[in-house]
Protein backbone atom coordinates (compact mmCIF):
# COMPACT_ATOMS: atom_id res chain seq x y z
CA UNK A 1 0.00 0.00 0.00
CA UNK A 2 1.23 3.48 -0.84
CA UNK A 3 0.23 6.76 0.76
CA UNK A 4 1.19 10.10 -0.71
CA UNK A 5 1.41 13.11 1.59
CA UNK A 6 1.65 16.55 0.01
CA UNK A 7 3.53 18.86 2.34
CA UNK A 8 2.73 22.44 1.35
CA UNK A 9 3.75 25.83 2.69
CA UNK A 10 1.34 28.63 1.72
CA UNK A 11 4.02 31.15 0.78
CA UNK A 12 6.21 29.54 -1.88
CA UNK A 13 5.42 26.96 -4.55
CA UNK A 14 9.00 25.70 -4.24
CA UNK A 15 8.15 24.56 -0.69
CA UNK A 16 5.66 21.99 -1.99
CA UNK A 17 6.84 18.39 -1.93
CA UNK A 18 5.37 14.90 -1.73
CA UNK A 19 6.38 12.02 0.55
CA UNK A 20 5.47 8.49 -0.54
CA UNK A 21 5.12 6.11 2.42
CA UNK A 22 4.88 2.39 1.69
CA UNK A 23 4.97 -0.82 3.66
CA UNK A 24 7.56 -3.32 2.43
CA UNK A 25 6.41 -5.80 -0.22
CA UNK A 26 5.48 -9.43 0.55
CA UNK A 27 8.14 -11.20 2.61
CA UNK A 28 9.10 -14.81 3.16
CA UNK A 29 8.18 -16.25 6.55
CA UNK A 30 11.15 -18.47 7.36
CA UNK A 31 13.58 -16.17 9.20
CA UNK A 32 13.87 -13.15 11.51
CA UNK A 33 15.16 -10.96 8.65
CA UNK A 34 13.41 -12.49 5.63
CA UNK A 35 13.89 -11.51 1.99
CA UNK A 36 10.99 -10.80 -0.36
CA UNK A 37 8.96 -13.53 -1.98
CA UNK A 38 8.76 -13.72 -5.77
CA UNK A 39 5.46 -11.86 -5.52
CA UNK A 40 7.17 -9.23 -3.35
CA UNK A 41 9.92 -8.76 -5.92
CA UNK A 42 7.30 -8.18 -8.61
CA UNK A 43 5.56 -5.63 -6.39
CA UNK A 44 8.88 -3.80 -5.90
CA UNK A 45 9.20 -3.59 -9.69
CA UNK A 46 5.68 -2.16 -9.88
CA UNK A 47 6.58 0.44 -7.25
CA UNK A 48 9.64 1.53 -9.24
CA UNK A 49 7.48 1.91 -12.33
CA UNK A 50 4.73 3.72 -10.43
CA UNK A 51 7.14 6.33 -9.06
CA UNK A 52 9.37 6.63 -12.13
CA UNK A 53 7.84 10.03 -13.02
CA UNK A 54 7.42 11.29 -9.45
CA UNK A 55 10.75 13.20 -9.37
CA UNK A 56 11.99 11.34 -6.30
CA UNK A 57 15.06 12.98 -4.75
CA UNK A 58 15.63 10.73 -1.71
CA UNK A 59 14.90 7.10 -0.78
CA UNK A 60 14.68 5.96 2.84
CA UNK A 61 14.37 2.48 4.32
CA UNK A 62 14.78 0.68 7.60
CA UNK A 63 17.80 -1.63 7.68
CA UNK A 64 16.03 -4.92 6.91
CA UNK A 65 16.16 -7.12 3.83
CA UNK A 66 12.45 -6.77 3.07
CA UNK A 67 12.41 -2.96 3.20
CA UNK A 68 15.75 -2.46 1.48
CA UNK A 69 14.72 -4.81 -1.34
CA UNK A 70 11.41 -2.97 -1.77
CA UNK A 71 13.30 0.31 -2.28
CA UNK A 72 16.29 -1.08 -4.20
CA UNK A 73 14.98 -1.05 -7.77
CA UNK A 74 13.72 2.54 -7.67
CA UNK A 75 16.95 3.57 -5.96
CA UNK A 76 19.00 1.90 -8.70
CA UNK A 77 16.94 3.32 -11.56
CA UNK A 78 17.07 6.85 -10.16
CA UNK A 79 20.73 6.52 -9.09
CA UNK A 80 19.85 7.47 -5.50
CA UNK A 81 21.59 5.95 -2.48
CA UNK A 82 19.19 4.46 0.06
CA UNK A 83 19.38 6.21 3.43
CA UNK A 84 18.56 4.10 6.50
CA UNK A 85 16.39 5.43 9.32
CA UNK A 86 15.67 4.09 12.80
CA UNK A 87 12.03 2.92 13.13
CA UNK A 88 12.24 3.59 16.87
CA UNK A 89 12.99 7.29 16.30
CA UNK A 90 10.09 8.32 14.07
CA UNK A 91 9.58 11.77 15.61
CA UNK A 92 13.15 12.78 14.79
CA UNK A 93 12.85 11.24 11.34
CA UNK A 94 9.60 13.08 10.58
CA UNK A 95 11.28 16.37 11.50
CA UNK A 96 14.15 15.49 9.18
CA UNK A 97 11.76 14.82 6.28
CA UNK A 98 9.92 18.10 6.82
CA UNK A 99 13.20 20.01 6.91
CA UNK A 100 14.50 18.41 3.68
CA UNK A 101 11.42 19.56 1.72
CA UNK A 102 11.87 17.19 -1.21
CA UNK A 103 10.00 14.36 -2.89
CA UNK A 104 10.96 11.10 -1.20
CA UNK A 105 10.08 7.43 -0.93
CA UNK A 106 9.99 6.02 2.61
CA UNK A 107 9.73 2.24 3.01
CA UNK A 108 8.67 0.95 6.41
CA UNK A 109 6.53 -1.64 8.17
CA UNK A 110 2.86 -2.21 8.96
CA UNK A 111 3.36 -0.80 12.46
CA UNK A 112 5.64 2.15 11.57
CA UNK A 113 4.10 3.52 8.36
CA UNK A 114 0.78 4.59 9.99
CA UNK A 115 2.71 6.19 12.88
CA UNK A 116 4.96 8.14 10.53
CA UNK A 117 1.96 9.20 8.42
CA UNK A 118 0.32 10.57 11.54
CA UNK A 119 3.45 12.46 12.60
CA UNK A 120 3.90 14.03 9.16
CA UNK A 121 0.28 14.99 8.56
CA UNK A 122 -0.62 15.93 12.15
CA UNK A 123 -3.77 13.87 11.64
CA UNK A 124 -4.81 10.71 13.44
CA UNK A 125 -4.75 7.58 11.25
CA UNK A 126 -8.02 5.83 12.09
CA UNK A 127 -8.89 2.17 11.69
CA UNK A 128 -11.19 1.27 8.81
CA UNK A 129 -14.79 2.25 9.46
CA UNK A 130 -17.89 1.32 7.50
CA UNK A 131 -18.40 3.90 4.76
CA UNK A 132 -14.92 5.35 5.21
CA UNK A 133 -12.96 6.27 2.10
CA UNK A 134 -9.28 5.97 1.25
CA UNK A 135 -8.00 8.56 -1.25
CA UNK A 136 -4.96 7.65 -3.35
CA UNK A 137 -3.22 9.48 -6.18
CA UNK A 138 -2.39 7.06 -9.01
CA UNK A 139 0.33 7.68 -11.60
CA UNK A 140 -0.42 6.46 -15.13
CA UNK A 141 1.20 7.60 -18.38
CA UNK A 142 2.86 10.57 -16.64
CA UNK A 143 -0.50 11.76 -15.32
CA UNK A 144 -1.88 11.84 -11.77
CA UNK A 145 -5.38 10.44 -11.31
CA UNK A 146 -7.30 10.71 -8.01
CA UNK A 147 -8.64 7.35 -6.85
CA UNK A 148 -11.01 6.55 -3.98
CA UNK A 149 -11.71 3.25 -2.27
CA UNK A 150 -14.75 2.95 0.02
CA UNK A 151 -14.83 0.37 2.83
CA UNK A 152 -18.22 -1.34 2.96
CA UNK A 153 -18.05 -4.08 5.58
CA UNK A 154 -16.43 -7.25 6.86
CA UNK A 155 -17.89 -10.48 5.52
CA UNK A 156 -17.29 -14.24 5.51
CA UNK A 157 -17.70 -15.68 2.00
CA UNK A 158 -17.70 -19.21 0.59
CA UNK A 159 -14.84 -19.95 -1.83
CA UNK A 160 -13.24 -23.03 -3.38
CA UNK A 161 -10.75 -22.86 -0.50
CA UNK A 162 -13.47 -22.87 2.17
CA UNK A 163 -15.04 -20.02 4.12
CA UNK A 164 -12.80 -16.92 4.18
CA UNK A 165 -13.01 -13.73 6.23
CA UNK A 166 -12.90 -10.71 3.91
CA UNK A 167 -12.82 -6.93 3.85
CA UNK A 168 -15.26 -5.61 1.25
CA UNK A 169 -14.36 -2.47 -0.69
CA UNK A 170 -15.96 -0.43 -3.45
CA UNK A 171 -13.54 1.39 -5.78
CA UNK A 172 -15.18 4.54 -7.16
CA UNK A 173 -14.69 4.21 -10.92
CA UNK A 174 -15.42 6.40 -13.91
CA UNK A 175 -18.84 5.62 -15.33
CA UNK A 176 -19.78 5.50 -18.98
CA UNK A 177 -17.02 3.91 -21.07
CA UNK A 178 -16.57 0.58 -19.27
CA UNK A 179 -18.53 0.62 -16.04
CA UNK A 180 -22.25 1.23 -15.73
CA UNK A 181 -21.97 3.60 -12.75
CA UNK A 182 -19.40 5.10 -10.36
CA UNK A 183 -20.20 2.42 -7.74
CA UNK A 184 -20.28 -0.54 -10.15
CA UNK A 185 -17.32 -2.49 -8.73
CA UNK A 186 -17.18 -4.51 -5.49
CA UNK A 187 -13.92 -6.10 -4.33
CA UNK A 188 -13.37 -8.74 -1.60
CA UNK A 189 -9.89 -8.87 0.01
CA UNK A 190 -8.84 -11.48 2.56
CA UNK A 191 -8.93 -10.14 6.12
CA UNK A 192 -5.53 -11.53 7.08
CA UNK A 193 -1.86 -10.59 6.83
CA UNK A 194 -1.80 -11.36 3.09
CA UNK A 195 -4.65 -9.05 1.95
CA UNK A 196 -5.25 -11.07 -1.24
CA UNK A 197 -7.99 -9.96 -3.68
CA UNK A 198 -10.21 -13.05 -3.76
CA UNK A 199 -13.42 -11.97 -5.49
CA UNK A 200 -14.71 -9.15 -7.70
CA UNK A 201 -18.07 -8.17 -9.17
CA UNK A 202 -18.71 -5.36 -11.64
CA UNK A 203 -21.70 -3.99 -13.55
CA UNK A 204 -20.39 -3.10 -17.00
CA UNK A 205 -21.93 -0.81 -19.59
CA UNK A 206 -22.49 -3.89 -21.76
CA UNK A 207 -23.00 -6.64 -19.20
CA UNK A 208 -21.78 -8.11 -15.91
CA UNK A 209 -18.37 -9.33 -14.74
CA UNK A 210 -17.58 -11.76 -11.92
CA UNK A 211 -14.10 -13.02 -11.00
CA UNK A 212 -12.87 -15.31 -8.22
CA UNK A 213 -9.41 -16.45 -7.17
CA UNK A 214 -8.67 -19.91 -8.56
CA UNK A 215 -5.20 -20.57 -7.09
CA UNK A 216 -2.43 -18.95 -5.09
CA UNK A 217 1.27 -19.46 -4.33
CA UNK A 218 4.21 -17.66 -2.76
CA UNK A 219 2.19 -15.99 0.01
CA UNK A 220 4.22 -14.51 2.85
CA UNK A 221 1.78 -15.85 5.45
CA UNK A 222 -0.44 -18.90 5.75
CA UNK A 223 -3.80 -18.62 3.98
CA UNK A 224 -6.40 -18.45 6.75
CA UNK A 225 -9.90 -19.93 6.53
CA UNK A 226 -12.86 -19.10 8.73
CA UNK A 227 -14.02 -22.72 9.11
Amino acid sequence: MIAGILMAQPCLASDNFTLYLVRHAEKQADSKNPPLTQCGEERAKQLATLLSKAKIKSVYSTNYQRTMSTAALLSSKQNITIENYNPRELEQFSSHLKARKENALIVGHSNTTPQLTQLLSNQKVDDLKKGGEIAIDMFLDSQVYPFKLRFLRKEVIKTKFGKVKCLVFRPLVQSGRIFKAEESVTLWITDDANKVPIKMKADLAVGFLRAELEAYKGLANNFKRAD
